[in-house]
């Protein structure tokens, strides 16, 4: 997404030595643009999203598909990390967090494995232009995803980025 950093070298690189990868340049427009761009291109039976200041265990996407597949589910999520620039745990965060009985929505996009034909079936995108566009897209893929699983400890390890966009919000482009 425009990343003055050369990160877009970097992964020209893995998409030279692995057909699997495929890299989009474009012009900063944001997150949820970004995203958006990725599923219009996206080939495969599964789609799932980390963060760029954030990172997974070595087997994070193994686990998240197997169970997946295993239980038939249209949706797998898992417990994440908080952890400083450094990798110190800050805090763990529960997926299956509830409330009097009820499980309340995780709003991360990031710690999931979802089946790619919910977003094309349902005409579900990332709203374009606003902070926090994971929220109503992860509620809208939870009302329609028919088998939801969650495992433990999915080894997605989120990034406490002062400079990250949920972390310099202030009143703007939030609805």
């Amino acid at each position: 997404d425009g990343s003055p950093d050369g990160c877009g070298a970097i992964c020209d690189d893995y998409a030279a030595r692995d057909s699997r990868v495929r890299v989009i340049h474009q012009e900063n427009q944001g997150q949820a643009v970004a995203r958006n761009r990725a599923l219009a291109v996206a080939k495969g039976e599964w789609v799932c999203f980390v963060d760029s200041d954030d990172y997974i265990g070595k087997d994070f996407l193994k686990r998240m598909y197997n169970t997946a597949i295993e239980k038939k589910s249209d949706m797998v999520m898992c417990n994440y990390t908080k952890v400083t620039e450094r990798g110190e745990i800050i805090q763990k965060y529960e997926i299956n967090y509830q409330e009097k009985g009820i499980r309340i929505p995780s709003y991360l996009c990031c710690n999931r494995l979802v089946r790619r034909q919910l977003f094309d079936t349902w005409k579900i995108y990332f709203r374009e232009g606003v902070i926090c566009e994971d929220i109503p897209l992860i509620l809208k893929l939870e009302a329609v995803a028919t088998n939801i699983q969650t495992i433990g400890d999915g080894e997605y390890y989120y990034r406490a980025n002062p400079q990250s966009t949920t972390s310099t919000i202030k009143n703007r482009k939030l609805e």
